[in-house]
């Protein structure tokens, strides 16, 4: 869909992310779909899903996923099995495109985690920049806040979509993927241990999968990444189109351990997975947070995998070591569970 005015192509570009969405000097911004981003479904029936509104006044949704099979055991149709988890699924896109690969991460996950899987929809920059992503996450765990103690259907669900019955509140996990994995750590920061606001959601832990930062001071995996990886030279672009006006890539959303950010010595957080590709761009930026996050007594499991490109996952998240992630992140959630 192009949500450009007419007047669009008269205008320069001033800034053109892959050629699928351009900022003009008017202002104007125009989002085209290009086949080449269209990305096949791998579904293979193992779970159930539905779109819902999470947020009226923005119109935003969320898509729920159930293992198909969680509904009744086998031996009395009147039983629910052991009541799932919560994932609650940041997707990636550089805070500027949704996730191409979201749907089947997602179907992925669930099969794989045996979780419930929310994965909301939040505002786009450049039409929203940052903060808004952020607010739209806290918007969409209040949501679920609310499902939990039944004050509010803003949407007619069905039983099996927020049946408390079948779904364990109490074992809440956050998995922000890049941008989202941005999104995922300032959630943590904001939420403090024990998720208390939320009550009776209680977030167990976060997982951050290769979570976009930045810096005005490039790493060294930042400089010499290849022209071809997946975010060179978009990082910039992403970054220049999401920060708030007139923020450099020192701002605290972006940097958390810059020079501009708050210190976050003595705050009490839950546990942290920090996952990254060993070849990836963000790789230094990543390794670097997982140690200054460490170094401040928080639980952090940091994991590499060697020889991986930003992406890895999504791109491929039913193959591969894709399939160990599902597997660290399965044991992750074990144990932060007790």
């Amino acid at each position: 869909m192009d949500s450009s005015s007419s007047s669009s192509t008269a205008q320069q570009a001033i800034e053109d992310c892959f050629g699928v969405l351009k900022l003009y000097s008017d202002g104007s911004i125009s989002r085209t779909s290009h086949k080449e981003h269209q990305v096949k479904t791998h579904d293979d029936g193992s779970a159930i899903w539905k779109d819902c509104c999470f947020d009226s006044n923005n119109n935003l949704q969320q898509r729920v996923y159930k293992p198909k099979n969680h509904y009744y055991s086998s031996s009395n149709k009147n039983e629910y099995r052991k009541n799932l988890p919560v994932v609650y699924y940041l997707h990636a896109g550089g805070f500027c495109f949704t996730s191409r690969n979201a749907h089947n991460t997602c179907l992925s996950l669930c099969s794989g985690l045996q979780a419930l899987i929310i994965c909301p929809y939040y505002r786009l920059a450049p039409e929203d920049r940052l903060p808004a992503a952020l607010e739209d996450a806290v918007t969409g765990l209040k949501f679920l806040q609310a499902q939990a103690l039944r004050e509010s259907r803003e949407v007619d669900h069905e039983k099996w979509l927020f049946d408390i019955g079948g779904v364990d509140v109490d074992r809440v996990f956050i998995f922000g993927d890049s941008s989202g994995g941005n999104i995922a750590h300032h959630l943590a920061i904001q939420l403090g241990s024990g998720s208390l606001e939320l009550s009776p959601i209680r977030v167990r832990g976060y997982i951050l999968l290769s979570p976009f930062f930045g810096g005005v001071f490039r790493t060294k995996s930042e400089e010499e990444s290849p022209k071809e990886d997946f975010l060179e030279p978009g990082d910039l672009w992403f970054w220049r189109l999401a920060m708030p006006n007139g923020a450099d890539r020192d701002h605290p959303l972006v940097n958390p351990f810059g020079p501009k950010s708050p210190s976050l010595e003595g705050l009490s957080l839950d546990p942290f997975l920090v996952l990254v590709g060993g070849d990836e761009i963000l790789k230094d930026r990543v390794e670097d947070y997982a140690k200054r996050m460490k170094s401040l007594n928080n639980n952090v499991k940091y994991v590499e995998f060697k020889g991986k490109q930003h992406g890895f996952f999504t791109s491929y998240p039913y193959f591969g070591e894709s399939q160990n992630v599902v597997q660290i992140v399965k044991n992750f959630m074990s144990e932060s569970s007790n």
